[in-house]
């Protein structure tokens, strides 16, 4: 069973570090890698302490439509 939903079901603007991971297929500690680069594949926010990572940039990636 999938934790996460479709991609294409998401209505959300961000998703957490973990779910994002799942979309992408990388680790969460690669995302949050990615975050701290100068100049990171995907941009994310970060939101109460936690990065949050933009799914109509994660749709793009992966190749699902909006």
């Amino acid at each position: 069973m999938n934790a996460y939903p479709d991609l294409s079901e998401i209505k959300t603007k961000m998703v957490p570090t973990r779910q994002a991971a799942h979309y992408l297929g990388r680790a969460p500690d690669t995302l949050r890698v990615y975050a701290r680069s100068p100049n990171p594949p995907i941009a994310p926010s970060r939101f109460g302490g936690r990065w949050q990572w933009p799914v109509a940039e994660i749709k793009k990636i992966v190749g699902v439509a909006e």
